[in-house]
C-alpha cells in the first residue's frame, strides 16, 4: 500500500539552514515543480516482529498514514538509524510522528521505534501533540473506534508511557476509559498503574525508613472527638479514640480502637499499625496479622474495576485564595492562654478562603479523519537521538508551545468559593515540631479516617505552613460539616530510648490474608483505598 506525503517548501540551502539535512541514502522518487515536492513512499510488507499482543488479534490490513502539509521538512539529525526507510522518512517529515502512527494503528513502525529505543525514546512518547494528547492518550480514545488499539496502548505502557499525563480537558487515561465504559480497556490501565503504585510504595519504604531515624523517638499520646455547639449530645453519640503513637529509628506503631461507626454505635476493636520492614496491621481482639498493602488476587481486582466503572469521571480542584491567623485575646486584651498536659498554649484563629471547582466528565469527540485531526499543526516531538554528541542539538523544532488545560463543552463545571474558620491552641514550647508530626504521619494516615482527616487538614489545606514556626497545635478543632466540628487533643508526649524497640515485634498470631482480614470483597469501603490507585 502506499504511503503519500506531500510538502510545500520554500527554497533554502544548507548555509540558511544548519539542520537541513537530506539523506542521501534513501532511494527516493522526487518529481520536481516550480512550488512542490512529492514523495512517494512504499510501505515494506517485512516489518521486524512487532510485540505480544494479549488482549486484540494484530492488524489484518495495513493502514495508511495521512498526507500533510508543511512549508518545509523538518530535519532529523545525522545518526545511524536502525529504522526502516519508509519510517525515517515518517520522522522526517512528519512533526508528530509518533502520533501519526499511533492514529494509523501502525503497530510494525511503532514495534521499530519500541524495540530499538533511542536514547530519548521517554521524552518521545510522552510528548504532546497540537491537542494536548500524548501518544498513549490518543491511543487510549481511539480504543472506543476499534479494539486494535488496545496493543497500542500496551505497548507505550510496557515503554514507559506516563499514565498521569492529562489532556487539554484536564482528564487522565483512566477518565477515558471509564467514560468510554470500556471494562477491557480499564483493566489493563489499572494493572499498569497498580504495579507502579507497588514499586513506587518500595522505593518510599526506603525513604521513609531513613528519614524516620532521622527523628527524635517519642511516644504521642492524642485523643480525638466530635463537638458542636447548634446539635446536642454530638459528643456523647458521635465516636471518639485516643491514639497512641511510638517512633523508634525507623519503626512506628500506632494503637488505636474504633474501626466502624454504624448506626449510631461504635465498632471497636484493639488494632495496632506496626511499620517495619512492611507494614502490618494486627487485631489483638482476634489474635491475627495481616499485611494491608499484599498483592492484589483476581477476585480483588474484579470488584474494584467494578467500583470504578459505577462511578462517572469527576475531577476536584481546591486552591487556597487567601488566609489569615489571629492571635485571639480576653476581654482585657490579654492573650487566651490554656494548660493541656505540660504544656501552656494560646488561643489562635485560623481563617481561609478556598476556590473549589468540581467537573463532571462530558462526550468528547474526536476527529475520525486523519486529515482533520492533523489540521493546523503546531509544534512537534522531538527526533530520535542515538548517538551522545546528538543530545547538544535542539530537542524541538518549530513552535512549542502547548495548548493551556480548558473546559470541554460538554463537561458539567460547578465552582464555589468556601471561607472555613478552625481554632488551635499552640504552643512554643513542645518538644516535637509540626513538620516532624507531619512526617510521621504521612506514614501511617491511612490506618483510620480520622488519621487521614487530620493530615489533609494539616498538609493538603497548608495549616502547618501558616502556623507561627516553632509551635505546634496542641489543640486542633477541624471544621467537618456545618455546625460539627472535630477536635484533636495531643495530651501526652515521653522520649523513648533506641534500644527499647520490642513494641514493635509481631505477636505470635495467626497471619490471614487481606482479602479475609479486611472482608473486601463484601465492603466497598475497604476498597477504596485501592480504588484511588488509579487517581
Amino acid at each position: 500500500m502506499a504511503f503519500g506525503i506531500v510538502i510545500n517548501m520554500s527554497e533554502s540551502s544548507e548555509e540558511e539552514n544548519p539542520w537541513y539535512d537530506w539523506n542521501k541514502t534513501m532511494n527516493e522518487s522526487i518529481d520536481v515543480d516550480s512550488t512542490m515536492v512529492k514523495y512517494s513512499v512504499q510501505i515494506d510488507d517485512v516489518p521486524p516482529a512487532a510485540p505480544r499482543v494479549s488482549h486484540t488479534k494484530q492488524l489484518t490490513d495495513t493502514k495508511q498514514v495521512a498526507s500533510f502539509f508543511l512549508e518545509r521538512p523538518i530535519p532529523i539529525p545525522k545518526h545511524r538509524s536502525p529504522y526502516s526507510r519508509d519510517l525515517k522518512r515518517i520522522i522526517r517529515h512528519h512533526p508528530f510522528y509518533l502520533h501519526a502512527l499511533v492514529y494509523a494503528c501502525q503497530i510494525p513502525m511503532i514495534s521499530q521505534i519500541l524495540h530499538n529505543p533511542p536514547r530519548n525514546l521517554i521524552q518521545i512518547i510522552n510528548s504532546t501533540d497540537h491537542k494536548a494528547n500524548t501518544p498513549i492518550m490518543l491511543a487510549v480514545k481511539l480504543c472506543k473506534n476499534s479494539s486494535e488499539y488496545l496493543a497500542i496502548v500496551e505497548m507505550l505502557a510496557d515503554s514507559g508511557a506516563d499514565l498521569h499525563i492529562k489532556d487539554a480537558n484536564g482528564w487522565s487515561c483512566v477518565d477515558e476509559a471509564v467514560s468510554q465504559k470500556n471494562r477491557e480497556l480499564l483493566s489493563v490501565l489499572f494493572e499498569y498503574l497498580y504495579k507502579e503504585k507497588k514499586n513506587k510504595w518500595e522505593r518510599n519504604k526506603e525513604i521513609a525508613s531513613s528519614a524516620l531515624k532521622e527523628l527524635k523517638d517519642f511516644y504521642l499520646e492524642f485523643r480525638w472527638q466530635f463537638k458542636s455547639n447548634l446539635i446536642p449530645l454530638v459528643g456523647k453519640i458521635a465516636p471518639h479514640d485516643v491514639c497512641k503513637l511510638w517512633k523508634i529509628g525507623p519503626y512506628i506503631r500506632l494503637d488505636t480502637t474504633l474501626v466502624g461507626w454504624k448506626n449510631l454505635r461504635a465498632k471497636r476493636r484493639s488494632i495496632s499499625l506496626i511499620f517495619k520492614d512492611d507494614i502490618y496491621l494486627v487485631n489483638h481482639s482476634h489474635r491475627t496479622y495481616l499485611n494491608p498493602l499484599e498483592e492484589l488476587d483476581s477476585e480483588e481486582r474484579c470488584e474494584i474495576i467494578n467500583d470504578i466503572m459505577k462511578n462517572d469521571p469527576v475531577q476536584g480542584n481546591v486552591s487556597l485564595l487567601g488566609y489569615n491567623i489571629t492571635a485571639m485575646k480576653s476581654w482585657r486584651n490579654k492573650p487566651l492562654s490554656r494548660v493541656y498536659g505540660k504544656w501552656k498554649c494560646n488561643k489562635y484563629k485560623l481563617q481561609f478562603r478556598t476556590h473549589t471547582q468540581v467537573k463532571k466528565r462530558g462526550k468528547e469527540i474526536i476527529e475520525d479523519n486523519q486529515d482533520d485531526y492533523f489540521n493546523g499543526l503546531r509544534g512537534s516531538s522531538p527526533k530520535p537521538i542515538f548517538q551522545i554528541g546528538d543530545s547538544r542539538r535542539p530537542s524541538f523544532v518549530g513552535d512549542s508551545s502547548r495548548p493551556i488545560h480548558r473546559n470541554n463543552v460538554n463537561d458539567t463545571v460547578t465552582q464555589s468559593v468556601k471561607e472555613t474558620k478552625a481554632f488551635c491552641y499552640l504552643c512554643e514550647d513542645f518538644p516535637l515540631s509540626l513538620e516532624e508530626f507531619v512526617s510521621v504521619l504521612n506514614v501511617i494516615k491511612n490506618a483510620n479516617t480520622a488519621l487521614g482527616r487530620l493530615y489533609d487538614f494539616l498538609e493538603n489545606e497548608g495549616i502547618h505552613e501558616l502556623v507561627p514556626i516553632d509551635s505546634f497545635p496542641v489543640k486542633i478543632e477541624i471544621p467537618i460539616v456545618m455546625g460539627i466540628r472535630a477536635k484533636v487533643v495531643f495530651t501526652n508526649y515521653t522520649e523513648m530510648k533506641k534500644d527499647d524497640k520490642s513494641i514493635f515485634d509481631i505477636p505470635n498470631y495467626q497471619k490471614v490474608s487481606r482479602k479475609v482480614g479486611q472482608k473486601t470483597l463484601s465492603s466497598p469501603r475497604k476498597r477504596i483505598l485501592f480504588a484511588n490507585i488509579v487517581a
